[in-house]
């Protein structure tokens, strides 16, 4: 019983002394000394916290560790061959000077650039209501003025309005570039050497014709289609046979016609009696 609560626990003191250095025996129980073991130890303030409490590590539940991948070599990048050396080298010597390559581009001008080419649209407007503007403006002037229609018969006033149009379109036509005859181009200038008064509805009419633009900047430059000028009944201006130019004449203003009115209603106050 000594030896099991003496202070060898019933060991000897050699052994004692080989294997466990540190130990102090004492009946009030096992003391150990400085990194040895009692039953009461002080605690040790310095000795860092855990955060497992139960002194038990967890790091390894579940499996291994988990390895860092390791970093991927660069790939090798092969070496060029060097640059061959010239065969034939030159024994003259060229003087540096700046070469004007503009003079053998496209534009060889300064300043010039590459710009899209505008479209040419042309518009052909007809004289598609004439002969209701004609009636009511005769109408609107015999209103004002009794001695007119005792004087100037509705075919003649038809005919110098239809031939102040004809003489409009072909200015319009000649402003735009356009080639005109040499009996239209007398006409232009027997035109501009007189007067020639219309009325306030006419001219607006006339101010309808002309170059325009339509929606989208586009610039639209009036032709005039003139309509073939043939003879018939001695009288000049007509568009040809009825048939082959149904659309000119359903179009334009036909000197030719209007002139031939003023024929016929000559003829009808000749013939009728009383006159």
């Amino acid at each position: 019983m000594s030896n099991y609560y003496g202070n060898n626990f019933g060991y000897d003191n050699e052994y004692q002394q080989q294997y466990r250095p540190n130990y102090h025996g004492g009946r009030g129980g096992a003391q150990w000394g400085v990194g040895g073991f009692n039953r009461h130890p002080r605690p040790n303030l310095e000795a860092p916290v855990r955060g497992n409490f139960r002194g038990r590590n967890n790091s390894n539940r579940g499996g291994p560790r988990p390895q860092q991948a390791a970093t991927p070599a660069a790939p090798e990048v092969a070496e060029l061959p060097p640059v061959p050396a010239p065969k034939h080298l030159s024994k003259t010597t060229s003087p540096l000077t700046n070469d004007p390559l503009y003079l053998e581009s496209f534009m060889n001008e300064l300043g010039t650039e590459m710009r899209k080419a505008p479209i040419n649209n042309e518009v052909h407007p007809g004289h598609y209501g004439f002969a209701r503007i004609v009636e009511e403006d005769f109408k609107s002037v015999c209103a004002r003025s009794h001695t007119y229609g005792k004087n100037i018969s509705e075919s003649m006033h038809s005919y110098y309005m239809g031939m102040i149009t004809h003489i409009r379109m072909l200015e319009i036509h000649r402003q735009n570039g356009n080639i005109l005859t040499n009996a239209e181009s007398d006409l232009l200038m027997q035109f501009n050497c007189e007067p020639y008064p219309v009325t306030k509805l006419f001219e607006q009419y006339l101010s309808g014709f002309g170059n325009t633009s339509i929606p989208g900047s586009t610039d639209c430059e009036f032709v005039f289609n003139k309509p073939p000028n043939v003879a018939a009944n001695n009288i000049i201006g007509f568009f040809g046979p009825l048939n082959a130019n149904a659309v000119d004449y359903g179009t334009y203003v036909c000197p030719g016609v209007l002139a031939q009115r003023i024929v016929e209603d000559v003829f009808y106050f000749q013939s009728s009696p009383g006159c």
